[in-house]
């Protein structure tokens, strides 16, 4: 059965869950954003995060940024949130090919801001990392979803990345838990 989750829930749990996998701060709020900027629009941006943060695992950040200037992966593919970053920062689409790169669907929401309509991914990607294109669009995606489904696996594997960031419990914390003998509710 799918999680029906608030578009606010969603990016919450996406932004621990990156955080979990080991993103930093700002890569992760990104990431939340990223895939509430997808879920909107129709596309499954949570089971995408749940791709790259998967085949990423353990990982070092260093090794998914792009080597510029030929937009290639320092190691196996691109993280889509790193380059995504960069291209941001830049403010140009690169001509030529890029990566491979994981989950490229998670590029689009930092394409948006470079182009009027957006940007497309040639070709969509099917398997993941893809090397990829960045076409210009003709016409702006449709705003169309107010709430998340999330497919059961998707959600339970971002809560397990999320949970990382859990403390574990000790005796100390949970000697103050709980009323305790004084309980005047």
């Amino acid at each position: 059965m799918t999680q029906d989750l608030s578009l606010g829930e969603l990016q919450s749990l996406c932004t621990r869950a990156a955080r979990g996998a080991g993103r930093a701060v700002g890569v992760a709020e990104d990431a939340g954003h990223v895939v509430r900027w997808l879920t909107v629009r129709g596309e499954d941006g949570a089971g995408a995060l749940v791709r790259l943060l998967t085949a990423t695992d353990g990982f070092c950040a260093g090794d998914m940024i792009p080597d510029l200037p030929a937009f290639a992966p320092k190691r196996q593919a691109i993280c889509p949130l790193a380059l995504g970053g960069y291209l941001s920062d830049v403010g140009d689409l690169p001509e030529g090919p890029i990566g491979p790169v994981w989950a490229p669907i998670l590029l689009l929401p930092f394409l948006a801001e470079l182009a009027p309509n957006g940007v497309e991914i040639a070709p969509e990607a099917v398997n993941d990392p893809t090397p990829l294109r960045l076409i210009r669009r003709e016409a702006p995606r449709v705003i169309s979803q107010a709430r998340a489904c999330v497919a059961p696996e998707t959600f339970e594997t971002l809560l397990a990345f999320a949970a990382r960031t859990y403390a574990p419990a000790t005796a100390q914390s949970r000697a103050g838990a709980g009323a305790g003998v004084s309980d005047n509710d």
